[in-house]
This record gives structure tokens, C-alpha cells and sequence, in this order.
């Protein structure tokens, strides 16, 4: 199941970096080919990105793992991952939590966890983003075209 979570994740990176200027932003302030990967212990779930020629790359599980990252997220447990991927905690209260661990820069970090972040509110309806963020975060575009463009590149 975490699969199928991380796959979606990917492509919701990807529609972020074209329809959210904060998300584009972010990712664009990173070098090209930096590679973030994420990652579960003791899951044969990760995904890895990176921006080249003005789009991002989107890897998964066995790629995704045997690719060199400059930043690598890892989750402690699948239960911590659950935890974020099925939207009962947000990214930014798990990297409080120590849910995770994170060998790389940190203030690299912490942008990429603002993306996700970004992309959880874009991806999770709107009962659960209510609950997972204490400020409601101003969504670019409508959600409707957001998962257009996830699902079928629209």
C-alpha cells in the first residue's frame, strides 16, 4: 500500500513543481540533479527526485534505491510512514516528532518538507488537511486540476 502512496507522491511532486509557483520555487533553488530520496526502513518503498532541464524526475522503489542521494529522508518505521503517508500526522509534525531521519543539509530539509507539505494539502481533501495543518495553506490552483494533472498528466 505504501507503494501505491509513495507512487502517487511522485506525481504530485511533479504537478506541484508545474502548478505552484512556492513549489517550483523551492525545487528550482535546488542544483540540478540533487537528489532527494525517500524512504522506508524495513519497506521496499522509496521514491527519489530531482529537477533536470526544467522538470522533475521521478524515481521509485528499486531505482529509487539505488540511486546516490544528496539529501535522504528515512522513515524509523513503516508505522511512522503510515502515520504521514495516510494523512494522521503532517510532514512538518513528523520532522518534529522524529519520525524520520534525515542525512543531509538541513535547511535543505526543511524546504523539501515544506514541499511536501504543500503537496499533501493539494493531495489530502480538505476534512483531513483541516486537521493536519494549524494555518490553512492558500492553494494555487483548484484541487480539481491538481488531480488532473496527477493522474493523467493533464
Amino acid at each position: 500500500m505504501t507503494k501505491i502512496i509513495m507512487f502517487f507522491l511522485g506525481r504530485g511532486i511533479k504537478a506541484g513543481y508545474k502548478l505552484d509557483p512556492q513549489i517550483f520555487k523551492a525545487l528550482n533553488s535546488l542544483n540540478e540533479k540533487f537528489v532527494v530520496k525517500i524512504q522506508i526502513l524495513g519497506s521496499g518503498s522509496a521514491l527519489a527526485f530531482y529537477r533536470e532541464d526544467e522538470k522533475i524526475v521521478v524515481l521509485h522503489s528499486k531505482k529509487a534505491k539505488a540511486v546516490k542521494a544528496d539529501l535522504d529522508i528515512v522513515f524509523k518505521n513503516l508505522a511512522s510512514a503510515k502515520n504521514v503517508l495516510f494523512g494522521k500526522v503532517s510532514i512538518a509534525m513528523a520532522f518534529a516528532m522524529h519520525y524520520f531521519l534525515v542525512y543531509g543539509e538541513i535547511y535543505v530539509a526543511m524546504d523539501i518538507v515544506r514541499v511536501l507539505e504543500r503537496v499533501e494539502n493539494y493531495l489530502f481533501p480538505k476534512f483531513i488537511t483541516k486537521k493536519l495543518f494549524p494555518v490553512t495553506i492558500k492553494k494555487q490552483v483548484s484541487s480539481f486540476r491538481y488531480y488532473l494533472k496527477v493522474l493523467f498528466g493533464v
